[in-house]
């Protein structure tokens, strides 16, 4: 009776048992199914990860075109602007030209990154000029500036062999260089610069490509550097002059350049003895733009070909000259600038030189102002406003004597500038030159002997 007792609530305990598996089976496969439902309502909601449609069927195009509906609301996240046209914002801008020995050194040690550099083997020299449409920005491209002649220093021509001389002037006769800095223009048609200088190296036989230059050829472009473009300077309002009223014209007209050689000294004393150090600044300049006519403002040929001027200082910046220049002419029987160069070493068992070191410059000087009055000028001179770099390189001839205060005013005007600022111009001219000839009159001293009467002397001889 027990047993059998036993053996019932024993069968009541595994019935217990199976229905609670049962259950929770039951239980189990209920949440599946729920999720199954709620991942299924999400992914209707989520976007489909397209990766590409090759082969894809045409049942798909349903789908595809509901994806690209959804993702043409979601903003595109940019990077980067490859090859864009940079703004003048975004190029560097030079507050203050650096005149002082210690200013210049600090700007060109900070300018290494803006080395100029060499122009890929190959490539057009002279490119086409790009012009964009009207109201539309863009790059206008390299513009070739000034040609650069190559030649060796008299004082170190006796160290190298008579064969690698005799090689090295063969190769400095065959090839120049060529500066070209880069040019933009903006939705409104004005033309500026930026920082980015490249040098392309020719054949003049064939001007042309470039062709692959020797790294002493590479050492000597890296000595160009660009410093930013000159800043206009914010004048107030009321300023009478009309040349104040200009300066609050956009600027990125002049690029402000330096490049580094070793003078020679020319002392007697100092005859094989190394040159020190000097750094000179160069100046690329835009003229203001004229304006188009209307009825070719929908051509991108209809504007007037680029114009640009070179400026550069001599004696350590104290002279700023216009480079009387070439233009277009790569091949001409002379370069813009005739450089002097000497090799400091030799290897390849003292066969080919290295270490090229320019010693002196030459070019022809188109006209010649003192750097003092630039400062001047663009600190305000007497009672004028001051003048940006782009101005004060726009009105070069009046100040350099080029247009002499009896001639009649020169055709081509700057925009904005009146006779009352020409005439005032044409005095600061004035001026400077009777400072300059007063400074080469022989200075009178105390002790400088009399001149002697021209009669004749009563020796006594003859009697």
């Amino acid at each position: 009776m027990l047993q059998q007792q036993k053996l019932k609530i024993a069968t009541v305990v595994m019935a217990l048992i199976l229905a609670g598996l049962v259950a929770s089976q039951t239980l189990q496969q209920n949440r599946s199914t729920i999720q199954a439902v709620d991942s299924n309502s999400i992914e209707e909601n989520v976007p489909a990860l397209t990766v590409g449609e090759i082969a894809a069927s045409a049942s798909t195009s349903e789908v595809s075109e509901d994806v690209s509906q959804r993702n043409s609301r979601v903003g595109a996240l940019r990077v980067g602007r490859i090859g864009a046209t940079p703004t003048l914002e975004e190029i560097q801008s030079l507050q203050k030209l650096p005149l002082l020995d210690s200013q210049v050194n600090r700007a060109y040690t900070l300018a290494k990154s803006m080395t100029c550099r060499m122009l890929t083997p190959g490539a057009s020299v002279n490119p086409t000029i790009s012009l964009p449409l009207a109201g539309e920005a863009g790059t206008i491209g390299r513009v070739p500036a000034f040609t650069i002649g190559l030649t060796m220093d008299p004082n170190g021509r006796n160290k190298l062999p008579a064969v690698t001389r005799r090689q090295v002037d063969d190769y400095f006769e065959k090839h120049r260089l060529v500066i070209e800095p880069m040019i933009y223009s903006n939705d409104q048609g004005q033309l500026y610069f930026g920082t980015d200088c490249q040098a392309a190296f020719y054949e003049i036989d064939r001007p042309g490509v470039a062709v692959k230059a020797e790294p002493m050829i590479e050492s000597a472009v890296e000595r160009f550097r660009s410093l930013g473009i000159a800043a206009s300077i914010q004048t107030n309002e009321d300023l009478k002059s009309s040349l104040a009223t200009r300066l609050n014209s956009k600027f990125g007209r002049t690029l402000v350049m330096a490049f580094t050689f070793e003078q020679a000294a020319l002392t007697v004393t100092s005859i094989g003895q190394e040159g020190r150090r000097v750094t000179e600044l160069l100046f690329f300049h835009l003229p203001p733009s004229q304006p188009e006519p209307s009825d070719a403002i929908g051509s991108s040929n209809s504007r007037n070909p680029i114009l640009m001027e070179v400026f550069l200082t001599s004696d350590e910046r104290r002279n700023l000259h216009r480079l009387d220049r070439r233009e277009g002419e790569l091949n001409a029987p002379t370069p813009d600038i005739l450089s002097d160069v000497r090799f400091d070493k030799m290897i390849l068992m003292g066969l080919y030189p290295a270490e090229p070191v320019v010693t002196d410059i030459h070019y022809r000087s188109g006209g010649i102002i003192d750097m003092e009055l630039v400062s001047q000028l663009m600190n305000g001179y007497k009672d004028q406003p001051p003048m940006s770099l782009d101005d004060v390189l726009d009105q070069f001839g009046l100040l350099s004597g080029a247009s002499l205060a009896d001639q009649p005013i020169p055709s081509m005007k700057v925009n904005g500038t009146t006779e009352e600022d020409e005439r005032w111009l044409r005095e600061v001219a004035r001026l400077k030159y009777e400072r300059l000839e007063k400074s080469l009159q022989p200075v009178e001293r105390a002790d400088q002997p009399a001149a002697f009467p021209k009669v004749p002397l009563m020796t006594g001889l003859g009697k």
